[in-house]
């Protein structure tokens, strides 16, 4: 029974660790959106998010960092990008842009995700956990 109450923990803190993560970058995206209402340039804001789900994959995990990313990505799309309340972005530049910040905190939450499980190294003779 002992093994049964460690993965039902594991699944538990992998959980919270998932729902706090995506959170963190949801809430961080609606602060943005209502910032974004004052700056003439919008897409700007955007930029933040790059190091943001990076922050965010390294201490809440990979899957916090690529939802919290999405949850962000339909944030701005609805509440900062014309037209206001729907899932579509009229300007192609800041399709562009979405695009491109999306991709490079992709890519930032890959590099910088936490590693439960540290990859084997040469001299280890291949060994894992």
């Amino acid at each position: 029974m002992r093994g049964q109450e460690s993965i039902n923990r594991g699944f538990l803190r992998s959980l919270l660790d998932t729902l706090t993560g995506t959170l963190l970058c949801t809430w961080l995206a609606l602060t943005a959106a209502l910032l974004a209402q004052n700056i003439s340039r919008p897409l700007s804001l955007l930029v933040i998010f790059v190091p943001a789900v990076g922050v965010v994959a390294r201490f809440w995990g990979f899957t916090a960092a690529m939802l919290g990313l999405t949850s962000t990505v339909f944030v701005f799309c609805a509440a900062v990008f014309a037209p206001i309340g729907r899932m579509e972005v009229a300007s192609a530049d800041a399709r562009t842009g979405i695009f491109w910040v999306a991709l490079c905190a992709g890519v930032a939450a890959y590099v910088f995700a936490r590693r439960d499980c540290p990859r084997p190294q040469p001299h280890e003779g291949g060994k894992s956990c």
